[in-house]
């Protein structure tokens, strides 16, 4: 027996050495650990076994197969009660999303318990819809993202944002204000109807700090008497909720991808050179080439008094518009000047799916035929031609003027020709990403505007701009172009979108876009 031995009353007590028995307990320990495992995978295998099976035997039954599969106790629990009397069904309807149906007790239930209720509700199909992704996703091969860019809710902001008001056909009603009293005080009962609203009379633009606050009365709004975008009081709402959504996704995005720190002193002139300002409407825009800049230069140029030949921003030619120095930038002021652009200005920003801004790009400088898109087809295109294509012809060689899609994009995927000419190593504007030209996580833009809202968007800025002598352009018309995505990256190889797309990343997570919508599949 290894080990040593001791003597005494007569007996030998043998012991083993430290390290056998520490390599004993060891193994013991390893044992546990595989068993746990064991144990655990059965247990995982068993649950899945579970769901299959009772998804399966719910589906296979017409009254039991709008019953959730993964139903929980609680759920179960307040159904019956429902049926007993106990409890009441309260539906919360919220602006372009499905009913929430929402139980609570029939007599004691206070308006906390309300809003503790939709909480529960809310976040129990959250669950639901992330796990049937899951499941989609399990089961098909579309590629999926490599991040989960989800806003965690908070709902101590939605409830000092909006108000839950009794829908009584069209009858005013009080918002439910007092979280101590009885929902039946407010005639809140079985099958009401409550509706969730943007408290407007002091609505603060919550995101952050530096967001300005917005009051919305009937009597502020614009006159009517020139031809501006207008919305209602009702619009102007909608709008604004829409957009303080959008605040908040960005700030969040901002501060997931790392970017929360960034400064004002981050950057150089030049990296300011799309900021245009407006001292005197307190006034910050961000121009995006290829989403509605020209007219929004166009109606810049009525607010600070560039024009002055009337109200009309579509009479002011395009080339006007984009002449250099017409506007005064960011990069003009003093340092103290401009941190007050950027806690007090209205701080407006337009985006556009990167891939949809990317193709109107491409149609419009190397496949159109105006003399903006033969510059271009001669300082660009001719290089195009030359590097990628196979026995081009002379007539290519000389004009530039024939470039494929797919061609355009070997360009951008080869730095040393799409960057090389510029000076600051970065592509040209009509491509270059949008968070480079204008910061967002630095600026904050308190309007985050997108092209899909355009019309929206700009009156909602122009209103708390105050810019009442001049309207965005109502001909705005939708370019077409998200309807030929598809075509025209059909060809292009799945490696070379995925090199594409990580060009333009911050794009799509900064300002919330996808692929699934315009391509049928996302990147994992």
């Amino acid at each position: 027996m290894s080990g040593f031995c001791l003597e005494g009353h007569g007996e030998e007590v043998c012991r083993p050495e430290p390290e056998a028995e520490r390599a004993r307990e060891l193994g013991q320990a390893e044992d546990q650990v595989a068993e746990c495992e064991k144990s655990l995978a059965d247990h995982a295998a068993l649950c899945a076994a579970t769901d299959r099976a009772l998804r399966d035997l719910l589906a296979a039954d017409k009254y039991l197969a709008d019953i959730p599969f993964d139903i929980s106790h609680e759920e179960v629990q307040d159904q019956i009660a429902v049926l007993k009397g106990q409890s009441i069904t309260v539906h919360v309807k919220r602006e372009a999303l499905p009913t929430l149906r929402v139980i609570v007790p029939q007599s004691t239930a206070t308006v906390l318990d309300l809003n503790r209720a939709i909480r529960r509700t809310f976040d129990l199909h959250q669950k639901r819809r992330r796990r049937k992704r899951e499941l989609k996703s399990s089961s098909s091969r579309s590629l999926q993202p490599d991040y989960e860019l989800g806003v965690n809710i908070s709902w101590r902001y939605i409830w000092r944002t909006y108000l839950l008001v009794l829908d009584n056909c069209g009858e005013p009603a009080e918002p439910l204000l007092d979280d101590q009293q009885l929902l039946s005080s407010y005639g809140v009962g079985n099958k009401s109807v409550l509706r969730l609203w943007l408290s407007v009379w002091s609505l603060w633009c919550a995101v952050d700090p530096s967001l300005v606050m917005v009051t919305v009365t009937a009597d502020s709004l614009p006159d009517g008497n020139n031809n501006n975008v207008k919305l209602s009081e009702h619009g102007l709402q909608l709008t604004q909720t829409l957009n303080m959504q959008r605040q908040e996704f960005l700030q969040q995005a901002c501060k997931l991808m790392g970017y929360e720190n960034a400064s004002l002193e981050d950057l150089n002139e030049q990296q300011m050179d799309h900021l245009l300002v407006d001292p005197s409407h307190k006034f910050l825009y961000c121009y995006v080439p290829k989403v509605a800049c020209t007219n929004w230069k166009r109606v810049l140029m009525i607010m600070t008094g560039a024009w002055k030949n009337g109200t009309d921003p579509l009479e002011i030619p395009a080339s006007l518009a984009h002449s250099v120095g017409i506007f005064q930038k960011l990069s003009s002021l003093q340092p103290d000047e401009r941190r007050t652009v950027i806690s007090d200005y209205t701080r407006l920003i337009i985006t556009r799916h990167p891939f949809e801004r990317l193709l109107s790009a491409y149609r419009n400088k190397l496949e159109g035929n105006s003399s903006s898109a033969r510059y271009f087809q001669t300082r660009i295109g001719k290089t195009i031609v030359k590097s990628f294509r196979e026995n081009p012809s002379n007539e290519s060689l000389e004009l530039g003027h024939d470039v494929s899609f797919e061609e355009f994009i070997k360009y951008l995927l080869t730095p040393n020709l799409s960057m090389g000419y510029q000076a600051n190593q970065s592509f040209n504007e009509h491509w270059e990403p949008a968070a480079n030209l204008c910061h967002p996580c630095i600026i904050k833009y308190n309007v985050v505007g997108k092209y899909e809202t355009l019309l929206d968007d700009s009156a909602l800025a122009l209103y708390l701009a105050n810019a009442t002598n001049v309207s965005f352009p109502t001909g705005h018309k939708p370019s077409g172009t998200s309807s030929q995505l598809r075509k025209y990256f059909e060809p292009i190889p799945v490696g070379a979108i995925r090199k594409l797309y990580e060009i333009y990343e911050d794009d799509f997570r900064l300002f919330d876009y996808g692929l699934e919508n315009v391509l049928g599949f996302e990147f994992g």
